[in-house]
């Protein structure tokens, strides 16, 4: 006859690990990113024009260009390594503004994330101000688009509410 096997002592030392609490704090975790990560806002935050034809475009993680109400420009882009990184360019009337926009950009690009951001640009202005106010902006940004590399500018806008 076969000897019974031993029932385990309930307070003797286990050498196993229990991975279940540590599973949920990571699901945990997970959902509050999934959550959290479309809510945060690229770029200087400004109030937007509002439009009746608004793009839902997916976004590319293309370098944001964002000008205040205080004719500040501002530059934003997702780095490789996953960070947001902001820096301020200047005033809209600064006379050094194109070379200065320039050398941020391609570093921006250099440094992007996707290689769908390259040659795309994102402008964000503030809705207070007047199209002519930005008008050198948006010129300076297509006579130089060859020897920065833009293909395409996009504008941002709010979606209008009924």
């Amino acid at each position: 006859m076969r000897p019974l096997p031993k029932k385990p002592v309930l307070d003797s030392v286990r050498n196993d690990i229990n991975v279940t609490p540590l599973v949920d704090v990571c699901l945990v975790l997970l959902i509050i990113f999934m959550v959290i990560t479309p809510l945060m806002a690229r770029g200087k935050e400004v109030p937007l024009p509002e439009t009746s034809y608004h793009s839902k475009e997916k976004d590319r993680l293309q370098p944001v260009v964002s000008i205040d109400k205080n004719e500040t420009i501002w530059l934003a882009g997702t780095l490789s390594t996953g960070k947001q990184e902001l820096m301020e360019i200047g005033k809209l009337n600064d006379k050094d503004l194109g070379p200065k926009l320039k050398e941020k950009v391609e570093w921006l690009w250099d440094q992007a994330k996707g290689p769908e951001a390259k040659g795309r640009l994102f402008i964000k202005v503030d809705s207070h101000l007047q199209y002519g106010r930005i008008y050198p902006l948006i010129m300076l940004l297509n006579d130089q688009a060859e020897g920065l590399g833009i293909t395409s500018i996009d504008l941002g806008t709010a979606e209008k509410k009924d």
